[in-house]
């Protein structure tokens, strides 16, 4: 990388420390990087990370994490404070007065997932088990902000240090679950929906269930050309993710082949970015992945090399060893279901790195801070509640930097009976988008 090199003295170059330093340097700081193990070389040290005293350079103390991470994924991680700053991995010695490589490491290698059985029905990680939960850190990105504060303390001691300013991008992405929520659905389904209807006393579905049924009104979950005219211009910051596996409990629900859906997806495709989104039954099962990646790529006629897994369903490390063997590079499942914010402490893309294998993967991980349906299912907000706690997560990631990725449903901008009023929040988003964008 041109400019600015930072030098980290360490005694012990390990895969994890030279990632570490690399991802930080490089990707969050922005400038170079060079880890080496001689501390009389011709420019200096920034940054001695070692036991030994070298005067002049910014001291960060070994915790001893970096040079056996897999030894430590069970770790209890001490919690303090640096300038106003939470930390982790927190010894109260010398100049930072935490192991800031090893407390990175930790949030983005996901180190504590290894071999969790903290798992939910759906054999997702539980964010409550987080240590980020446990310590007030997953609503901010904490990791991002160690960062901007090195590089203010890297700045002060050396003026003539110059950085890449941190830059933040808005990136909205849409998962197609259902493209119906009425139509292509047979004739028995239609029924059974109606008796439901009528048995939970919902008769403001069983009209709407009616109209579309009756060609009244239009299915709400196809409202493809509302959500492409709010993405006019913002081809470059947009993902859609298309649902293509079998019909199964939680996987798509119309019955059958829907060549006005193809269409759509081949449309979708010649404008946007479109990647595959693993079916509930394919998510830890690599032929069943790679069957509906075809079939997409079959479809659309070009490369499927991004992912985000239907709900959700990440397990660390398999998925992104998986993933990268079947030749994806770039992941957007990161995230919590039940929460928003930040699980890998990071709104920075990196580089997967697998602590089993000790070694970086090709798998980009994009972390995907807020999705429609945990802001009003799991954390029950109105509207205008979704879109300010939105607006607050992307400020914090205007300030340090990186991708605010938020996920919308098309069945979530349908204005059916059950999310009336929540185009309001996706319309704030796009706002935002384009603000940034201008900026």
């Amino acid at each position: 990388m041109d400019g600015y090199t930072i030098y980290i003295y360490t005694e012990k170059p390990t895969a994890s420390l030279l990632y570490t330093a690399g991802h930080i340097c490089n990707n969050i700081i922005g400038c170079g990087c060079m880890v080496t193990t001689d501390r009389s070389g011709e420019h200096g040290i920034d940054i001695n990370y070692s036991d030994t005293d070298i005067p002049g350079a910014l001291a960060i103390r070994p915790s001893g994490l970096l040079e056996d991470p897999m030894s430590h994924r069970h770790i209890e991680p001490v919690a303090g404070t640096w300038r106003g700053l939470p930390t982790l991995f927190h010894d109260g010695r010398v100049d930072l007065g935490f192991d800031l490589f090893a407390a990175v490491f930790f949030c983005i290698s996901r180190l504590e997932e290894y071999g969790s059985t903290a798992l939910d029905s759906h054999g997702r990680y539980l964010p409550t088990a987080s240590i980020a939960h446990r310590n007030g850190l997953l609503q901010r990105p904490i990791v991002d902000e160690w960062c901007a504060r090195l590089r203010c303390i890297l700045k002060e001691r050396n003026v003539q240090a110059s950085f890449r300013p941190p830059r933040m991008k808005n990136i909205v992405t849409i998962d197609i679950d259902h493209p119906f929520k009425y139509r292509n659905k047979g004739l028995l389904r239609p029924l059974l929906g109606a008796a439901r209807d009528i048995a939970r006393g919902d008769m403001a579905q069983l009209h709407e269930r009616a109209a579309v049924l009756a060609g009244a009104k239009g299915d709400p979950y196809w409202c493809f050309d509302y959500i492409l005219e709010q993405l006019e211009g913002m081809a470059h910051d947009t993902r859609f993710f298309v649902l293509r596996g079998k019909r199964g409990r939680f996987d798509r629900k119309y019955l059958g082949h829907s060549r006005k859906y193809d269409n759509l997806i081949t449309r979708l495709a010649g404008r946007f970015e479109v990647g595959i989104h693993p079916s509930y039954r394919s998510s830890f099962d690599a032929d069943g992945i790679m069957t509906e990646t075809h079939e997409l790529e079959n479809l659309t006629h070009l490369p499927v090399t991004s992912c985000r897994l239907h709900f959700l369903r990440v397990r660390i490390p398999e998925t992104y060893t998986m993933l990268e063997r079947l030749g994806f590079t770039d992941d957007y499942s990161l995230a919590y279901s039940p929460m928003t914010g930040f699980r890998a402490g990071t709104a920075v893309p990196f580089k997967f790195f697998d602590a089993a294998g000790d070694r970086v993967t090709g798998i980009t991980v994009h972390p995907t801070c807020a999705m429609d349906v945990t802001l009003k299912n799991s954390l029950h907000l109105s509207p205008a509640e979704a879109a300010t706690k939105l607006h607050d997560l992307r400020a914090k990631v205007e300030a340090t930097g990186g991708e605010f990725i938020t996920l919308f449903h098309n069945s979530s901008l349908g204005e059916d009976c059950e999310w009336r009023g929540w185009r309001t929040v996706f319309e704030s988003t796009m706002d935002d988008q384009r603000q940034n964008k201008q900026s």
